[in-house]
Protein backbone atom coordinates (compact mmCIF):
# COMPACT_ATOMS: atom_id res chain seq x y z
CA UNK A 1 0.00 0.00 0.00
CA UNK A 2 2.93 2.38 0.97
CA UNK A 3 4.47 1.46 -2.42
CA UNK A 4 1.74 2.83 -4.45
CA UNK A 5 1.27 5.76 -2.25
CA UNK A 6 4.81 6.57 -3.12
CA UNK A 7 4.77 5.70 -6.61
CA UNK A 8 1.19 7.57 -7.33
CA UNK A 9 2.76 10.78 -5.35
CA UNK A 10 6.41 10.82 -7.41
CA UNK A 11 3.92 10.29 -10.60
CA UNK A 12 5.69 6.77 -11.56
CA UNK A 13 3.01 5.56 -13.89
CA UNK A 14 5.07 2.16 -14.42
CA UNK A 15 5.38 1.71 -10.36
CA UNK A 16 1.65 2.37 -9.98
CA UNK A 17 1.14 -0.26 -12.58
CA UNK A 18 3.05 -2.64 -11.50
CA UNK A 19 1.75 -2.53 -7.39
CA UNK A 20 -1.72 -2.34 -8.78
CA UNK A 21 -1.21 -5.72 -10.63
CA UNK A 22 0.45 -6.69 -7.47
CA UNK A 23 -2.91 -5.48 -5.58
CA UNK A 24 -5.24 -6.73 -8.17
CA UNK A 25 -3.47 -10.37 -7.54
CA UNK A 26 -4.39 -10.06 -3.79
CA UNK A 27 -7.57 -9.01 -4.02
CA UNK A 28 -8.58 -11.72 -6.63
CA UNK A 29 -7.23 -14.37 -4.54
CA UNK A 30 -9.78 -13.80 -1.87
CA UNK A 31 -12.26 -13.80 -4.30
CA UNK A 32 -13.13 -9.82 -3.59
CA UNK A 33 -14.20 -8.53 -7.40
CA UNK A 34 -15.10 -5.21 -6.67
CA UNK A 35 -11.47 -4.62 -5.44
CA UNK A 36 -9.80 -5.76 -7.66
CA UNK A 37 -11.92 -4.17 -10.50
CA UNK A 38 -10.57 -1.09 -8.96
CA UNK A 39 -7.40 -2.03 -8.77
CA UNK A 40 -7.53 -3.98 -12.52
CA UNK A 41 -8.47 0.04 -13.84
CA UNK A 42 -6.18 1.32 -11.81
CA UNK A 43 -3.06 -0.81 -13.54
CA UNK A 44 -4.64 -0.22 -17.02
CA UNK A 45 -4.84 3.48 -16.65
CA UNK A 46 -1.19 3.55 -15.55
CA UNK A 47 -0.08 1.03 -18.41
CA UNK A 48 -1.08 4.00 -20.29
CA UNK A 49 0.92 6.20 -19.06
CA UNK A 50 -1.46 8.10 -17.24
CA UNK A 51 -2.23 9.00 -13.95
CA UNK A 52 -5.26 10.94 -14.16
CA UNK A 53 -7.86 9.72 -12.06
CA UNK A 54 -5.66 7.52 -10.23
CA UNK A 55 -6.05 9.39 -6.93
CA UNK A 56 -9.53 8.03 -6.99
CA UNK A 57 -9.01 4.96 -8.05
CA UNK A 58 -6.33 4.39 -5.84
CA UNK A 59 -8.77 5.84 -2.73
CA UNK A 60 -10.97 2.83 -3.64
CA UNK A 61 -8.43 0.18 -3.78
CA UNK A 62 -7.09 1.02 -0.75
CA UNK A 63 -10.40 1.08 0.77
CA UNK A 64 -11.18 -2.49 -0.26
CA UNK A 65 -7.73 -3.82 0.69
CA UNK A 66 -8.97 -2.30 4.39
CA UNK A 67 -12.38 -3.82 4.52
CA UNK A 68 -10.63 -7.36 3.16
CA UNK A 69 -8.05 -6.97 6.13
CA UNK A 70 -11.03 -6.55 8.44
CA UNK A 71 -12.96 -9.00 7.39
CA UNK A 72 -9.97 -11.56 7.20
CA UNK A 73 -9.60 -10.31 11.12
CA UNK A 74 -13.06 -11.29 12.21
CA UNK A 75 -12.53 -14.87 10.33
CA UNK A 76 -9.95 -15.25 12.98
CA UNK A 77 -11.37 -13.68 15.77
Amino acid sequence: CAELERALASGDAEAVRREAHTLKSLLATFSYEAGRVFAMQLEMLAASGSLEDAESLTVEVLAALRRLVAALASETA
